[in-house]
């Protein structure tokens, strides 16, 4: 079996209003290894887009520096790493793992909602 270019672990993602706080994501584990296309299928409201967003969030916070630790390998620090490098004319240590994040957020949100309209009987 390949190593997986992604590995995503038991996510889960909580909002807090004054009253509770209601669980979006609950254990959703996934990999992703070369070559291969991960869709998200399911009804609106079943937490495809909050996936997307709760990537979107752990690149940003490791980013910034306070997400993932440096050991763990994350696209955010990546992006962080290779900003370093940005003017030094190798630009590509920050564009890949960019182009990376953005087709994958795009490949979870736009490729689950077609699959979601092609096989949905109600939606022909």
């Amino acid at each position: 079996m390949t190593e997986p270019v992604l590995s995503v672990r038991n996510l889960q993602v909580e909002f807090a209003n004054r009253r509770e706080t209601l669980r979006a994501i609950d254990g959703v584990s996934f990999d992703i290894a070369k070559g291969e296309v991960l869709g998200v299928v399911g009804e609106s409201g079943a937490g495809k887009s909050v996936t997307g967003l709760a990537i979107i969030t752990e690149a940003t916070l490791s980013f910034l520096g306070s997400g993932m630790p440096d050991t763990m390998p994350s696209l955010g620090t990546l992006i962080r790493i290779g900003n370093n490098y940005l003017f030094s004319g190798e630009w590509w240590i920050v564009a890949f793992p960019g182009l990376a994040l953005a087709a994958l957020i795009l490949s979870i949100n736009l490729l689950g909602d077609w699959l979601r309209d092609a096989l949905n009987p109600k939606l022909r």
